[in-house]
Formats: structure tokens, sequence, C-alpha cells
């Protein structure tokens, strides 16, 4: 009496341990709130010590601003707000009889040969972060670097916002590269195809052990299926070939979340950058009508700031959103281009064995 063949493929133990060990090998950052976390703290570094370094802001000589100060280091009856000078130890003191001079060198270097003689100022030097109140009032950018600090504190945001985009792109770029493989995927596609013309298994198999890569690695596991399949004497024709489709489906599976890891975070970006950027916008845009409202003449320096806030956000937001608009939409095209690849390679494989069983 002939054996009753089953209705459905059943799922061997073998099967089933394979299916569980079966990882992708695209290789990525799997946490990326650190990565988050560690460009925020390169934000907050950058934004106090480059942004606000006292180099990108007009000099301002320090003053005398408290009177126990006063009388502990510079000596008794000196007035509070009195100039500080340097003195040739490279400290300071608020003793004119103990400034340094310029010398006809650096008098020289500075390009003003009148300055020959002068008592030299102390200058405030470090992060305006940390600069005493009448330094951060005096101080005015000299250059773009420090018309980005005037931005406030939605800029280290920003940044932060902006450095996460960069690091998720350049990680996506290094973890598709690993899942394209070591050679080109149209001519991988076509070896293959050709192969399988030939019912050349083996010769596939080498072509893939030969480009790695989630592609590979899809194409690698259904061949081991087909392999196994053509053994087969219990299963039908049409279990086999549903068992072959099922193959490349969860081979699929299994490399699909791996390829579009992270690129939900970088899409969230496109709209949180610009709408984090509108919030720096409209603060600065109130500082700024806070000095308008002022009474009296207006505040010049406080309306060139808010002005200068508003502005420095809004193009720190548009070019966040703008580079992970296109982030995105590039790596979502090459992952179309892989799954295209392994959709095609798949269903030649289920075409070859239908053709030749």
């Amino acid at each position: 009496m002939e054996a009753q063949k089953p209705n459905s493929p059943q799922p061997r133990p073998a099967d089933k341990a394979k299916g569980q060990a079966q990882k992708s090998k695209v290789r990525g950052i799997k946490n990326a709130f650190l990565a988050i976390i560690a460009c925020f703290v390169v934000a907050v570094c950058l934004f106090l010590f480059v942004f606000g370094g006292s180099g990108h802001f007009t000099k301002t000589q320090l003053q005398v601003q408290a009177e126990d100060i006063a009388n502990q280091t510079y000596g008794k009856n000196v007035a509070l707000g009195a100039p500080l000078w340097e003195t040739t130890d490279g400290g300071v003191t608020a003793d004119t009889a103990k400034a340094a001079k310029y010398s006809k060198d650096e008098a020289k270097k500075l390009g003003d040969e009148t300055l020959e003689g002068e008592l030299k100022p102390a200058f405030y030097s470090g992060s305006m972060a940390f600069a005493p109140e009448y330094v951060a009032k005096a101080a005015h950018p000299e250059d773009l670097i420090g018309t980005v600090y005037k931005g406030g504190i939605i800029v280290p945001v920003l940044q932060t916002l902006l450095l996460t985009v960069i690091v998720l792109s350049v990680e996506r770029a290094i973890a598709l590269k690993s899942a394209k493989g070591t050679g080109s995927i149209s001519k991988f596609v076509s070896d293959v195809k050709k192969c399988l013309a030939r019912n050349d298994i083996d010769g596939a198999q080498a072509l893939c052990k030969k480009q790695k890569g989630s592609v590979a690695a899809v194409v690698s596991a259904a061949l081991n299926r087909y392999k196994e399949m053509d053994a087969n004497t219990v299963l039908t024709k049409e279990q086999k070939i549903t068992t072959l489709q099922k193959e490349v489906e969860e081979a699929m599976a299994v490399e699909m979340p791996s390829l579009q890891q992270n690129l939900p975070i970088v899409a969230t970006l496109t709209t949180l950058g610009t709408l984090v950027g509108l919030l720096g916008t409209v603060i600065g845009m109130i500082k700024s009508f806070q000095a308008l409202s002022a009474s009296g003449a207006p505040d010049s320096t406080e309306l060139s700031t808010g002005i200068s806030e508003a502005l420095i956000n809004t193009a720190f937001g548009i070019a966040t959103g703008a580079f992970a608009v296109i982030s995105y939409n590039f790596y979502t095209n090459k992952i179309d281009n892989l799954t295209y690849a392994i959709d095609e390679i798949g269903f030649s494989i289920v075409q070859s064995f239908a053709a030749t069983h």
C-alpha cells in the first residue's frame, strides 16, 4: 500500500535550529541611542569651546569685578571696574607700574607700530559661555563661527540632530556596502541565472561564496534548500516549490531589518530638524521684539542678537532636514535595488526547479 503523502511540508528539528541561529551578517550600529548621546556630547563641546571660543569675538579687556578679590590680589584701594594688564610673567595686575609693555616686534606683528611701549591689556581668553557678564555683553562676533554661537541654546540641539544624520548616513553607507558584497549585483544576478539555466547548482553556490553580502546569503540559503528538495522523494512537486518560495521569503526576512536599520531615525530627523529650527527661530524673534518693546531707544545689541539667533536656527534646521531627506531617499533606493535583485534570483530559482522537475 502506497504511503500517504503529507498535505504540507513539516519543519524538521534541524530546520528550526537553523532558523533560530540564522542571523544577518550586515554590519551597523545596533544601538542608535548611544550614537545620539555621543553626537550630543560632541555638539555641546563644539558649541562651548569652538563656536564660543574667545578668538571668534572682539577682544574685551578684563576688569576688577570683586572688592574682596581686588584687595587680596591687586592690593588695597583698587577701584572696582579698574582695567587689568598683563605682567611679564604671564599674570595680570591692576598696577600699571607692574604691567608689561608691547615690544617693537610685538607691535609690528599686530600691524600697529604705535603700540610700541604701550601697556599690554589683559584680554579674556576662553569660552564665552564661562565669561564674566561684562565680557559677554561687550564681546561681539568677528566671524561666522562666533555668529553661530549667538544662535543660543537651540544650536547644540540642532547640531546634535545634524551630526546624528551624518553619523547614521555614514553607518548606512558602510552597512549597505557590506550587504552588496564584493562585486557588481547585476553581474552576480546574471551569472547565477546562467548557472541555473545549465542546472549548475554547485557553480551558483560558488558564486555566492565569492560575492558574499545579503543578496548572496539569501541565494545561498535558497540553493541549499533547492538541493534538499531535489533529493526529497516524499513531497510533491507543488510542495517542494512552496518550500523553496518560503525559504527565499524567510532568508529575505532575516536580511531586511539589517538593511533598513536606523533609517526610520533618519526619516524622523527630516521633520524634527525643521521643527526644532523653527522653534529656535521663534525664540530669536521673541527676543528681538522684546528689545524693540523696551522703553526709550531700542537696544541695538539685543535686537541684533535676537535676529542672529532666529536666522542661525533657521539655517541649521533647514540644513538638517534637507540632508536627512537626501540621505533617507538615497539609501531607500539602494535597499530597493537589493530587494529587487533578491526577488529576481528567487523567482529564477523557483522557475528553474519547476522546469527541471
